[in-house]
């Protein structure tokens, strides 16, 4: 015998005409995957973090070149794009900007490389891209410099 969607709740005992079958749906599991499982919860922004081995390394080295680092901050400025689309320099005071790039490759470098040219074509300031190399004459850093 089959029951009508109102036999889960009570109204009728069996099925009568005009009632369609749907059988009981059981409760949705809260933010489940495709498994079932029960799955973290939407992520909100990424909790802040230091800069790498390879960022300090790369600030102490514009340092050492004689830039003006003393108010520089660890990802401490977003620029907003053409499009809607964001950029955070690695290390910036308001007015020099420093991008750094490891000697690996990584999904992202290329956005962000091309978000770093972007932001600098916005204009002021001076704007470092400093990249980590590898090659034949052992790892070297190459450092492009716009606005000086």
């Amino acid at each position: 015998m089959l029951h009508c969607n109102r036999w889960s709740l009570g109204c009728c005992s069996a099925w009568e005409p005009g009632h369609t079958f749907d059988p009981p749906s059981p409760a949705p599991i809260p933010y489940a995957d495709k498994a079932g499982a029960p799955a973290t919860p939407p992520r909100a922004r990424r909790k802040a973090r230091g800069p790498n081995a390879n960022e300090c390394e790369i600030f102490q080295q514009v340092r050492k070149l004689g830039v003006n680092t003393n108010r520089m901050v660890y990802e401490g400025e977003t620029i907003a794009l053409p499009g809607g689309s964001e950029y955070t320099p690695d290390w910036s005071d308001g007015h020099t900007r420093i991008e750094c790039k490891g000697a690996y490759r990584l999904g992202s470098h290329g956005r962000s490389v091309t978000a770093f040219h972007a932001a600098r074509e916005l204009g002021g300031g001076v704007w470092i891209l400093a990249t980590r190399k590898t090659g034949k004459r052992g790892p070297h850093l190459r450092l492009e410099i716009w606005g000086l």
